[in-house]
């Protein structure tokens, strides 16, 4: 039981993750877009 818990927690990390990163650049790119 911890087993799956710990795979679906690992698996919802890694995509808040990867969704933070995602919005980090399109926000990088918007900012230094106007310089």
């Amino acid at each position: 039981m911890l087993k799956i818990a710990e795979m679906i927690l690992s698996q919802i990390l890694s995509t808040i993750v990867d969704w933070l990163v995602s919005e980090a650049i399109q926000w990088m790119v918007l900012i230094f877009g106007y310089y």
